[in-house]
């Protein structure tokens, strides 16, 4: 007679079976996350080797642009994919190349639902974790916004600093479309254009791709890289009316001070450009979201005192060539009286719309969102170990050994928006710019500081354009007297960029140019750098053309015209060397440090005057032998220049390798 089971050993079956379940069904599950994820990952690496195939049968690898980003649509990757579904067929695959080398990174592999499903959007980590920072539901340029509020005390601390592009950004604010970001600081200094329109703006085109075809338009947004995240702006061009200003004085200056407005309720005229600026309504509520009084006289965490375009325009009275701007003296605030849209360069302060679903980088840091630690969007591709310098993020920091130099000390302290301390063997140098050669352009993140005092006059941080002397009585460009007086004048053909001007070492009592000092002098700046360094220079074709005050940034940048009779011409040709200076219209010829330092361009008509870029952020000139203000060299590197380690921020500059 058979036996069935008691209920006690039933029981014990079932106990042992739920055992395993608990036990196995945990594993079985990862195993099948784990077969999705890897299959996420061929689905990925499918689509960047379809797009591989397309480069090669339809537009022939060789004509793919070198050293910038080049954009395929997944859609239009059709026959080398099948099938294209409806939620890749939006994405891109990013191409760069470099040389021989080329690299594909398939943009649908930053919302990898498998690697960053616990991964917040930068939305919700703004709104998240800045609280007291965010005033909700507040209308700025005729739209409903979460607003980002601060005072200027407050600027480091807040939690909605964002690392994009090279390049350090703050929120603006959010909606339920967008995240609304802008620039740390002014990204050059030039003039607005010749009206207040918008539309036809010098800046306009210094900003944005506006013909595909031209060369000349776009010099932002060619250097930005991962430009599918950027979105259609919305940039409100409408004027706040019923303005009322009275004088107030700053120093021993008059100024005026907004004291009035009627808001935008709805904007009328909207710029979908996908880079503008600041507009006056973004600046005046950035203080506390509600009262835009008080934000019209600045202390806000946007404010960077310095002299900066919005595109707000200001016609009242008839006017066209005026806009409302940022002005720098304590308190900083609001206005539109300080030079026209042609005159002089103000700085330019890009803001940008992301899309509100944008993943960020895990980080649990408490600081995490800080100046000295930001956001960092998934996606945002950082070379990697032995990759060329020249791949990387026009924007990027390096560390360029200036090992040589006699006349500093091993440490030195820079402060600017990030304190930092550094020796001569790990200086600051910052990518602005790959030609077409490949070779990379760098600009020192300072200005020199610590010149000895055969160079630098009445201090040790500055140094005159050009200097001479012949004695008291001279009328000959400058003498400087017991008292450290200057006089001007005679500097006719010495108010450029001359490196063979000059005897011997370097000594401000002869005739001396500064680009003499920077590249050929016994104890100037060429001889700080490393020998690797200096192995590892081109010898650059220098651009001499003028500044472009009052015109179009093309003059400066792209036209040379040698016609005409000297001081009136509009360039003087090109000069070789190995270490020139910013040009007007340059990639980051703006001031970030506060500091007034000299420009490569001398001044239109002028046969003493050269372009600078006032520590208050414009861009104007002065005599060339005035004494007080800095030299920012820029060197040109091979274009086998490789990365060793490093992120390539601020705070973790990458370190080379020759």
């Amino acid at each position: 007679m058979k036996k069935g089971f008691t209920l006690i050993e039933l029981l014990a079956v079932i106990v042992i079976l739920a055992i395993i379940a608990v036990i196995a069904t945990p594993i079985i599950l990862n195993v099948i996350e784990d077969t999705k994820a890897k299959a996420y990952d061929i689905e990925s690496s499918n689509i960047e080797k379809a797009a591989e195939y397309y480069l090669t049968d339809k537009l022939r690898i060789e004509n793919i642009p070198e050293y910038t980003e080049y954009y395929i649509k997944v859609s239009d990757l059709s026959s080398y994919l099948n099938p294209i579904t409806d939620d890749i067929k939006d994405n891109y695959v990013v191409v760069k190349k470099s040389g021989n080398s080329i690299s594909y990174y398939y943009t649908g592999r930053d919302n990898n639902p498998y690697t960053y499903s616990d991964n917040k959007t930068l939305k919700e980590i703004i709104e998240d974790n800045i609280g007291s920072n965010i005033a909700n539901n507040v209308v700025v340029n005729g739209t409903t916004v979460n607003k980002v509020i601060g005072t200027k005390a407050e600027k480091k601390t807040i939690k909605n600093w964002v690392y994009y592009s090279g390049q350090l950004w703050q929120v603006l604010e959010t909606t339920d479309n967008y995240v609304k970001l802008i620039a740390t600081n002014s990204v050059t200094s030039i003039a607005y254009g010749e009206t207040s329109e918008w539309s036809t703006s010098w800046l306009r085109k210094w900003l944005n791709e506006i013909d595909s075809e031209s060369s000349e338009d776009g010099v932002y947004y060619h250097n930005l890289s991962r430009v599918d995240l950027l979105l259609d702006g919305r940039f409100c061009l409408d004027e706040p009316t019923n303005v009322v200003e009275e004088a107030f004085t700053i120093s021993t200056e008059t100024r005026d001070k907004v004291t009035s407005f009627t808001p935008i309720s709805t904007c009328s005229s909207v710029s979908s450009d996908k880079i503008g600026l600041m507009t006056f309504e973004d600046y005046v509520y950035a203080l506390n979201g509600t009262d835009g009084i008080t934000g019209a006289l600045g202390g806000s965490f946007i404010d960077e005192d310095e002299i900066e375009w919005t595109m707000t325009k200001y016609t009242v009275g008839g006017v066209t060539n005026k806009t409302w701007h940022t002005y720098y003296l304590e308190p900083s605030h609001i206005e539109h009286n300080w030079r026209g849209t042609t005159d002089y360069g103000k700085g330019v302060r890009p803001v940008i719309y992301l899309s509100n679903d944008l993943l960020v980088e895990d980080n649990n840091a408490e600081n995490y969102g800080e100046i000295s630690n930001p956001y960092k969007l998934v996606g945002e591709q950082t070379s990697k170990d032995n990759d060329l310098l020249n791949t990387v993020t026009i924007g990027s920091y390096v560390y360029i050994s200036e090992e040589n130099n006699p006349n500093t000390t091993t440490m030195e302290t820079v402060t600017d928006n990030i304190s930092y301390t550094y020796d001569k063997t790990k200086v600051r140098y910052r990518v602005i710019g790959i030609n077409a050669d490949g070779s990379i352009k760098l600009q020192r993140a300072d200005i020199l500081r610590n010149l000895s005092t055969s160079i630098a006059i009445n201090s040790n941080t500055y140094i005159p354009f050009y200097y001479y002397n012949n004695g008291e009585n001279s009328t000959s460009c400058m003498y400087v007297s017991s008292t450290n007086t200057y006089y001007t004048g005679g500097c006719v053909n010495n108010n450029y960029f001359k490196p063979t001007d000059g005897s011997g070492a370097y000594a401000y009592t002869e005739s001396e140019n500064i680009g003499y000092f920077l590249n050929n002098t016994i104890n100037g700046y060429y001889t700080w750098l490393s020998d690797d360094v200096k192995a590892n220079l081109v010898n650059y074709n220098w651009n001499l053309n003028v500044s472009s005050s009052g015109t179009d940034y093309t003059k400066s940048l792209f036209n040379i015209d040698t016609s005409g009779i000297y001081p009136s011409r509009i360039s003087d040709g090109i000069v070789s060397a190995y270490v020139g200076l910013p040009s007007w219209g340059d990639m980051f010829a703006a001031n970030d440090i506060n500091i007034t330092y000299w420009l490569i361009n001398r001044w239109l008509d002028s046969s003493s005057l050269v372009s600078k870029i006032s520590n208050y952020g414009y861009a104007n000139s002065n005599y060339a032998p005035y004494v007080f203000y800095g030299a920012r060299p820029v060197i040109i590197l091979t274009s086998d220049t490789h990365i060793t380690t490093g992120e390539g921020t601020s705070n973790n500059p990458y370190i080379l390798s020759f």
